[in-house]
């Protein structure tokens, strides 16, 4: 794996951790955030292409 794609993977794993947070909590608003932030990383994987399994656990695809 390069360090591009193991950057990705770890923005992934960041973001849906801070997700997973707000939606908890209940924060609608950083919830929003963290989904437009994973939408940006998934295509950003995909002009790349970089093979992301995390994104699609989450339903975004990297493909």
């Amino acid at each position: 794996m390069t360090e591009f794609a193991a950057q990705i993977r770890a923005r992934v794993r960041e973001a849906a951790h801070h997700l997973g947070q707000a939606e908890l909590s209940g924060d609608h608003y950083s919830a929003e955030v963290y989904r437009a932030d994973l939408e940006n990383i998934a295509r950003i994987a995909r002009e790349h292409g970089v093979p992301v399994p995390e994104l699609e656990a989450l339903g975004l695809s990297a493909a």
